[in-house]
């Protein structure tokens, strides 16, 4: 039984795929306690969860129009979800920032080698990343790089796996591209 008084990382670990199902039939208040903890987690794991939170982060093209018979979205309607939605604006915001953040630290993770001098993306966020695709990141981007300082951006582990999988498997054809990027990045001290 899924139980709201639990909402720790600890509990999202251990439950199973019918617990999760049960947060569709919480009332849309409770609904709003469970992803402001998805959003403000990092070690979010779940597939269902990440499925979901991908989906309150990317939009509303990416809600199926017979959402109130899947099992597999939390939201019962389109009017729930823009409500979720509305009330987690902030969180929404800060969550985007992060990703635009982390692939910012990718991007730069590519031409960094020296490991002391990479990150490690949350759990939460890198899930995130296996769903996303080069629409994602663009829309993130245009959301929320104004919002982001570039001179704080570290680079990150797994950079050319995840690059790969966000972008098709490109990154041996785009690396050369990116490092001149970077490169003159670095040298504008940006």
């Amino acid at each position: 039984m899924f139980n709201l008084e639990n909402l720790n990382d600890e509990y999202f670990r251990k439950l199973d795929a019918g617990e999760i199902v049960e947060i569709k039939k919480l009332k849309t208040e409770d609904k709003i306690k469970c992803f402001k903890f998805f959003l403000n987690s990092d070690v979010i794991t779940n597939h269902s969860v990440i499925s979901n939170l991908y989906i309150l982060v990317n939009g509303i093209s990416d809600i199926d129009e017979d959402i109130e018979n899947d099992d597999r979205a939390f939201f019962n309607n389109l009017e729930e979800y823009v409500d979720i939605k509305l009330d987690l604006k902030e969180e929404l915001d800060l969550f985007k920032k992060k990703i635009v953040e982390y692939y910012l630290g990718i991007l730069k993770g590519l031409i960094v080698k020296i490991p002391e001098l990479k990150v490690h993306i949350t759990n939460t966020h890198y899930n995130i990343f296996y769903l996303a695709d080069p629409c994602f990141i663009s829309k993130m981007m245009v959301e929320q790089l104004d919002n982001v300082n570039v001179k704080d951006i570290k680079p990150t582990f797994n950079a050319e796996s995840l690059y790969d999988k966000i972008n098709g498997h490109t990154y041996s054809y785009t690396y050369g591209i990116f490092q001149r990027i970077m490169s003159e990045f670095s040298e504008q001290d940006i």
